[in-house]
C-alpha cells in the first residue's frame, strides 16, 4: 500500500475522533492560567488531570500557559541551558495519578494505586506541537511502586518507564541500549535500561508528534518480561510531557487523555492486525474481538465499518453488510472471544480500511468516549 495514502487515511480517522473529543471538552467554559513557579501545578477540570511545570534540574525561569478545562498547555518562556550529557532542566507534564505522592488527580478517574497484574489496557491520545528550536523530547513517564502505599514527597520505589515518541538534539535515555528493533504496538522501538536506577525507556525509531488509541499497557507488559517491573507492583502515575535541556519555547501539549483498563476493541484481517496485502484470488477474513475491562456490562454503541473503493459500508448485526455508515448494534459490553468473523470473501482490487469501535454514550450516534481499532487491506489485481 502506498505509505502516503495509508498515513492519510489514518490521519483522517484520528481527526474524526479528535473532533468529537474536542467538541465534548470545550462545551465547558475554559480559562487560561499562566504559571512560572518552579514546581507550580494547575488543576484541570476538577482534578481530572494536573499539569506540572516541574523545573527540577535548573534555576532558570520557565513559564507555561494552561487551559484549565482541556489541559492543553504550552511553554511561553524557557531559559533552560543544561548540558546534553546530564539531566534535563525540567520535565513539564500532564498526568493522572499521584506525582511523588503529591497533587493527586481525583480517584473516580484514576484510583491509584493500580496493581500491574490487574491492568488489561491503558489507552491514551496525545497531540503535540514541537518547534524547531531547543533540545528536548516528547515522552510518557510512568511510575510504579512496590507496595500500595503512596507516601507524599517520596519517589516511587519500584520503577520508572519512559516512552520517547520523538526527541531533538544530542540526547539519549538513562542507561544503556539493550535492544534494537523491538516491535510493540505495531511500531519499532529501541530499548534502554538502567538496572541500578530501575529505569526502562522505549525510543520510537520513526518519530511522531501525536498518538491515537495508544495502548501504553503493551510497554508495561514488555518491561515485565524484561524483569524491570513486576506484576505485584502498583502503577501510581501516568505522565506525558517534555524533558527540556535547552530552550523549548513553543512546545505544546494538546488533547491529552488516558484511561486505565479502558475497553480494548481488536479487528484483524486474516489474523493480521495492521496491514494485510493479498491477491484478489485470496479470501479476506475480517474478525473482531473485545476486552471490556472495567466497562463489562455497560451499555454501548458498537460500530464495524469499512472504507472501500466503492464507498462506506457497515456490518449491521445480525443482517450483515450494507451501504453507508450505520450502527452495528447497541448492547452491553462483554468479553468477545474467540474472535467473531464478520466478513469472509474475495475482494476486488483496491485499498480497504476496516474499523471496529465502541462508544460509551449509547444513542446510535458516534460520541465520546470512543475506543477503536483499525486494519488496512491492500488487494492486488491478478
Amino acid at each position: 500500500m502506498n505509505q502516503s495514502k495509508s498515513r492519510k487515511k489514518w490521519v483522517i480517522l484520528c481527526l474524526v475522533f479528535s473532533m468529537f473529543l474536542s467538541n465534548s471538552v470545550h462545551q465547558v467554559m475554559a480559562s487560561t492560567v499562566q504559571n512560572c513557579d518552579k514546581f507550580g501545578t494547575v488543576s484541570v477540570n476538577g482534578a481530572m488531570y494536573v499539569v506540572h511545570n516541574n523545573v527540577f534540574g535548573s534555576d532558570e525561569t520557565q513559564c507555561i500557559e494552561v487551559d484549565n478545562v482541556s489541559g492543553d498547555f504550552k511553554v511561553i518562556e524557557s531559559h533552560a541551558n543544561n548540558p546534553t550529557d546530564n539531566y534535563p532542566a525540567s520535565f513539564l507534564f500532564i498526568n493522572k495519578g499521584c506525582h511523588y505522592g503529591n497533587d493527586c488527580t481525583r480517584k473516580s478517574d484514576f484510583p491509584p494505586p493500580v496493581k500491574v497484574g490487574n491492568i488489561t489496557s491503558i489507552i491514551s491520545n496525545w497531540n503535540t506541537v514541537q518547534p524547531a528550536n531547543g533540545t528536548y523530547n516528547a515522552a510518557y513517564d510512568i511510575w510504579f511502586n512496590k507496595s500500595s502505599d503512596v507516601i507524599p514527597g517520596q519517589r516511587p520505589d519500584g520503577a520508572e518507564l519512559m516512552i520517547w515518541l520523538r526527541y531533538q538534539g544530542n540526547i539519549q535515555p538513562d542507561g544503556t541500549r539493550v535492544s534494537e528493533t523491538v516491535s510493540i504496538a505495531g511500531e519499532i522501538w529501541d530499548v534502554w535500561e538502567n538496572e541500578k536506577n530501575k529505569v526502562v525507556t522505549y525510543v520510537k525509531k520513526s518519530a511522531v508528534a501525536s498518538v491515537s488509541n495508544f495502548n501504553v499497557a503493551l510497554f508495561i507488559s514488555d518491561a515485565v518480561t524484561r524483569g524491570m517491573i513486576y506484576p505485584e507492583w502498583y502503577l501510581v502515575s501516568i505522565e506525558a510531557g517534555f524533558e527540556i535541556w535547552k530552550d523549548g519555547t513553543g512546545l505544546q501539549s494538546k488533547s491529552f487523555s488516558v484511561e486505565v483498563n479502558a475497553p480494548l476493541p481488536t479487528i484483524t484481517a486474516n489474523g493480521i492486525s495492521n496491514l494485510l496485502t493479498v491477491s484478489q484470488s485470496t479470501p479476506v477474513s475480517i474478525s473482531v474481538s473485545l476486552e471490556p475491562a472495567s466497562h463489562d456490562g455497560q451499555n454501548a454503541d458498537w460500530w464495524i465499518v469499512a472504507d472501500t473503493p466503492f464507498g462506506w459500508f457497515s456490518y449491521v448485526y445480525p443482517g450483515g453488510w450494507s451501504a453507508n455508515v450505520e450502527l452495528t448494534i447497541q448492547a452491553p459490553l462483554f468479553k468477545l472471544f474467540p474472535a467473531f468473523e464478520v466478513l469472509k470473501m474475495n475482494l476486488p482490487p483496491g485499498e480497504y480500511t476496516f474499523y471496529f469501535a465502541v462508544d460509551m454514550s449509547p444513542d446510535r450516534n458516534l460520541n465520546t468516549p470512543v475506543y477503536y481499532d483499525t486494519v488496512q487491506v491492500d488487494v492486488m489485481p491478478l
